[in-house]
């Protein structure tokens, strides 16, 4: 995952546990933090993650060219 703030990082690790405990992701997904001018492959995540939140917010332009290659799963944490 993208490094940000140790706050948000410890935030999205907490994720990533409730997410394994609630069997929505498997125990063999690993978590990394990596900054994007080390990790350039961080940029196609940005990418995808900006489409489907534009579709959410009504413009689904962007992400169109991506339905066919992705998987949207919705997940509601408390």
């Amino acid at each position: 995952m993208e490094s940000r703030t140790q706050s948000l990082n410890r935030k999205d690790v907490k994720m990533v546990k409730h997410l394994r405990g609630a069997r929505t992701v498997t125990s063999d997904i690993r978590l990394e933090f990596a900054l994007p001018r080390d990790e350039p492959m961080l940029w196609a995540a940005d990418a995808v993650a900006g489409a489907a939140n534009a579709k959410h917010n009504g413009n689904p332009e962007w992400f169109e060219p991506l339905a066919s290659l992705t998987e949207q799963i919705e997940v509601k944490i408390r």
